[in-house]
């Protein structure tokens, strides 16, 4: 039986994916003779909000679907099956936090890759449930389906159950069994990151409860580049605990932002260089404050490049709260997209490629 449209588009993070994501998939097979799942935030470091990988989401979404669409769920083994899963394509997606211009970009050229067509024969799908959807209109080139908001559920509320409980219990009839195997399995491991953050809300949120809004805060962040390095640390404690950063931190209440990044820059990484020379090699500040570039809340970072030329790499050692400090070849750092905290990819990625 022949389909309305080709190919249809959806796109999400689905962390994990739930009743609602799989009942959308079913709409799209039902009007598209293929569906293309792009899965958001392709190839970034695990966290609360991230648990899984792009190829653990492939797993748990192809599983979901065969135990959806009553299927006996695959054994990676045993190989792909020959079932609805051949009608399914599921690709990666990277975040570009700073750029939606790029971002729109590598779907529209990974789907057209993938069978998608240039024109209204391809069908986008999704829910607008809230201003995170606004992704939904830059694709005016393909036919637009919106589909309502399903059960009030997200998956953020299926996370933070497992993250409080250690399990799922009351999402039990919204995910299938295959995914809350895995939930069960693989999120208690983040409930002290977890703790972490909302502990961290409570005691940087306004006592006053009558302020209608959250405080937003300000760090000061230092990219110090020399002889093709960047400098990073290694950070010792949440948030980000194990991920590699740009030395920095929050700005005191007597300092300018420019002197907060060059205290950072030492306490954190003691580098041999005067504090009066560092200064002298700022080449480019910028600001960076996407209002989801943190898990603590409203945090607007501002970064000052410091380009200390060509020449033997200043001594560095870690300060207190680091576990190191090092200087990384920058082909290196381009490769570590999933090691490096919150934005500092993109920061160094924006602030190098037009400097």
């Amino acid at each position: 039986m022949s389909k309305q449209y080709k190919t249809a588009v959806y796109i999400g993070r689905f962390q994990p994916i739930h009743r609602a994501h799989l009942e959308t998939i079913e709409k799209a097979l039902d009007k598209a003779e293929q569906l293309i799942i792009f899965v958001g935030t392709d190839n970034r470091p695990r966290n609360i909000k991230n648990p899984f990988t792009t190829d653990e989401r492939r797993t748990i979404i192809e599983d979901a679907i065969q135990e959806h669409f009553g299927e006996e769920v695959r054994k990676w083994e045993a190989g792909p099956s020959t079932s609805i899963l051949t009608r399914v394509k599921i690709v990666g997606c990277r975040d570009y936090k700073y750029n939606d211009y790029n971002w729109s970009s590598e779907i529209y050229s990974k789907a057209l890759t993938n069978g998608a067509t240039d024109g209204k024969g391809t069908l986008l799908i999704g829910c607008m449930k809230d201003d995170t959807s606004y992704y939904l209109k830059m694709f005016p080139q393909w036919t637009f389906e919106k589909v309502p908001y399903l059960y009030n559920l997200d998956a953020t509320s299926v996370r933070e159950e497992v993250y409080e409980t250690g399990e799922v219990n009351e999402y039990k009839e919204y995910v299938m069994d295959s995914t809350i195997k895995k939930l069960n399995t693989d999120l208690p491991k983040f409930q002290e990151e977890y703790e972490y953050y909302k502990n961290y809300k409570v005691s940087h949120s306004y006592a006053d409860e009558t302020i209608p809004y959250n405080p937003i805060h300000n760090t000061a962040d230092a990219l110090v580049i020399k002889s093709g390095c960047v400098l990073l640390v290694k950070r010792k404690f949440h948030p980000g605990k194990n991920k590699y950063a740009l030395p920095g931190g929050f700005i005191d209440e007597h300092e300018s932002i420019k002197e907060a990044s060059l205290r950072e820059l030492k306490e954190e990484t003691g580098i041999r260089v005067p504090k009066r020379e560092l200064e002298d090699k700022i080449k480019n500040y910028k600001y960076f404050d996407h209002p989801y570039r943190s898990l603590r809340g409203r945090v607007i970072t501002h970064v000052f490049l410091y380009d200390l030329g060509y020449a033997a790499l200043p001594s560095i050692k870690e300060g207190s709260d680091a576990k190191g400090a090092e200087w990384v070849p920058m082909a290196d750092v381009m490769k570590m997209e999933d090691e490096l905290f919150e934005d500092h990819y993109d920061i160094i990625v924006q602030m190098t490629s037009k400097y």
